[in-house]
């Protein structure tokens, strides 16, 4: 009998931090307090049958497709028009001041943490994870944003989505797509974020809640 990784029963929305990186800007910001729902679909591999000749045929497996990540998010001011056409400063995101499609769209490092609320570190609006407790952790490399949509009902509240498009790995073979979890951080760590395989490193202070990156493609 194989015994399976023990996990919380459920996660919640109050269990998630959600950063993203900006290629070559070594920062880590988060996303907490502006994202409703998170969807990823794609990277399929399909395998396509060829018939031959004496009734034969085989299969081969096809290249795995694109991912495509999605955020349903509130609108609040132009944050989230930074993640979509780039930013050539290096000013935390919540000082952003103007955005606009001229600038150079760059690559994004999404991760998704799953972390219990009461275990997380807060200080202000910083959140990482502890280092001791269950994490789960989803992370998307090399991301770009093809779209991002927006609605606003005169009887609601500003709101759109957000969409980025991967490729299964990079043109060096290594993975835009991870999963991690471990159920004791403290006893068996996740694995640490390294230049090659991860596109480069993230390190996170729990001691005075900080994030230390350097996000490189």
């Amino acid at each position: 009998m194989v015994t399976v990784t023990s996990a919380p029963d459920h996660w919640e929305g109050e269990d998630v931090i959600i950063t993203i990186e900006e290629e070559g800007k070594d920062k880590a910001l988060n996303f907490e307090g502006t994202i409703m729902k998170a969807n990823k679909s794609g990277g399929e591999e399909s395998t396509t049958t060829v018939p031959t000749f004496g009734a034969k045929q085989f299969n081969y497996a096809a290249p795995r497709g694109k991912t495509t990540v999605t955020f349903d998010i509130v609108i609040k001011n132009a944050d989230w028009d930074r993640v979509h056409w780039g930013n050539t400063g290096t000013a935390a995101v919540n000082t952003t001041v103007e955005q606009s499609s001229a600038k150079t769209a760059l690559r994004k490092r999404v991760i998704l943490w799953y972390v219990p609320r009461p275990n997380q570190k807060v200080s202000g609006s910083v959140v990482v994870p502890p280092s001791a407790g269950p994490i789960y952790r989803r992370i998307y490399v090399d991301c770009k944003s093809v779209t991002f949509d927006w609605e606003f009902d005169s009887a609601e509240y500003k709101r759109g989505t957000m969409t980025l498009e991967l490729s299964s790995v990079d043109s060096d073979g290594y993975p835009n797509e991870i999963s991690q979890f471990t159920p004791s951080q403290s006893t068996t760590a996740l694995a640490t974020l390294v230049a090659t395989t991860h596109r480069g490193t993230l390190i996170w202070n729990t001691t005075t809640p900080a994030w230390t990156a350097s996000y490189r493609t």
